[in-house]
């Protein structure tokens, strides 16, 4: 009987699989097996898109254990969605594909799309949707002169009311008058309009 045991525990350790860590060593789609160097991360991974190298991604992942950026991840399709337990952007950017027309459905525009359990961004990374949004010109855009795109605290992209460089928080001195007044509750001035 303990021989059957032990050869029962010895089976289930053979049926056990490890979490490999998978870099993207080439530029190219993320369902693509030859960017990888170990394949397509599966659930449980760790996937690492190394810098210099860019990969588009139009599906959704399975739980990974961990994904680090230090190239550009850019992210094509509305439901399209990174799933790990540890994201950190180290270098390099994430950002989507930019939008086809004025009339888009949610079905087919695209976003950054993230769910983790924690997430880093480095000073050295950037996440960027600048200039992605509805071509100009159509329902409901700004007057001319502004600039289809997205931004932060509903300021809209460049050229709009509320451009912004890289503010290290909305609420912080760096950030736009308009928005750090929404969101400290502290008066913006005239000079700040």
């Amino acid at each position: 009987m303990k021989c059957l045991l032990a050869l029962c525990v010895l089976y289930m350790g053979a049926l056990q699989t490890f979490a490999a860590t998978t870099i993207a060593t080439n530029s190219g789609t993320w369902n693509d097996p030859s960017i990888w160097n170990n394949g397509i991360p599966a659930a449980g991974d760790d996937a690492v898109v190394a810098g210099g190298v860019t990969v588009l991604i139009s599906n959704s992942t399975p739980w990974l254990a961990g994904f680090t950026n230090n190239g550009s991840l850019v992210f094509t399709n509305w439901d399209t969605c990174l799933a790990a337990t540890n994201i950190v952007i180290a270098s390099g950017v994430v950002t989507h594909a930019r939008c086809l027309s004025t009339n888009q459905t949610p079905s087919v525009s695209n976003r950054v799309y993230f769910v983790c359990s924690n997430f880093t961004l480095m000073a050295t990374a950037a996440i960027n949707a600048d200039e992605k949004g509805y071509t100009p010109g159509g329902p409901g855009t700004p007057p001319s002169g502004s600039r289809a795109g997205g931004s932060y605290g509903g300021i809209g992209g460049r050229g709009g009311s509320g451009a912004y460089d890289t503010p290290p928080l909305l609420s912080s001195p760096g950030a736009p008058a308009k928005v750090r007044a929404r969101l400290t509750q502290e008066p913006a001035t005239a000079a700040d309009a």
